[in-house]
């Protein structure tokens, strides 16, 4: 499956809830929240990555110099065995240049039922009154973000594999999605940033 088929995935099974969520984008409590500024407690704080600053800065690098603002989100995938920090440094990323985003979510994107209650959880952040109204949170934030003013970073981690992608990339936004699996097989290799094991303290 190619990168932009997980935003035709989620194209496509919006269905009948498409109209839920053009009504969400028409609330008058929509044109406060789109310009809201949205942190999620997992990226709080400080998270020590040693030896990674290379990698941080490559992240950096991937999201910004794409060329010309585009209305696709940037997708980067941070593969590698478990253990070996992928999502410390997503959490790293994250901090670092939090300044640089107007929304940033964390997503435990483990199983879909799992990833279904986060996306609710940014619902509630933006939307508390109509939330509850809402189907399917995936879609309904996926239309909202399109909706965004200013860049936003979605963090999707640990994500079994390239089909469980499937239907949680926005297909729209000025957005970074930054994924972490154990998966090493992706689509476009481009999109995947392997995590080397850290270099033991002896040899920093």
């Amino acid at each position: 499956m190619s990168w932009a088929s997980y935003g035709s995935v989620a194209a496509q099974s919006a269905g009948p809830v498409m109209v839920t969520n053009q009504l969400l984008l028409q609330s008058p409590a929509w044109q406060r929240a789109r310009v809201l500024r949205v942190v999620s407690a997992q990226v709080r704080g400080f998270t020590d990555v040693v030896g990674r600053g290379d990698l941080l800065d490559r992240l950096r690098q991937d999201f910004t110099g794409v060329g010309p603002p585009s209305s696709r989100p940037v997708l980067r995938v941070l593969t590698g065995l478990g253990g070996v920090g992928k999502t410390s440094v997503a959490r790293a990323y994250a901090q670092r240049w939090q300044q640089e985003y107007r929304l940033i979510w964390w997503v435990r994107a483990e199983d879909a039922a799992a990833a279904g209650q986060e996306f609710r959880g940014l619902l509630d952040a933006l939307l508390p009154e109509e939330a509850s109204r809402v189907a399917d949170p995936v879609q309904a934030v996926h239309t909202l973000l399109a909706d965004r003013v200013g860049r936003w970073l979605l963090v999707l981690d640990n994500v079994p594999g390239p089909d469980a992608l499937a239907g949680l990339v926005p297909a729209d936004g000025a957005g970074d999605v930054l994924v972490t699996s154990r998966a090493s097989n992706w689509p476009d290799d481009r999109q995947a940033v392997s995590i080397p094991p850290p270099l033991p303290a002896a040899t920093r």
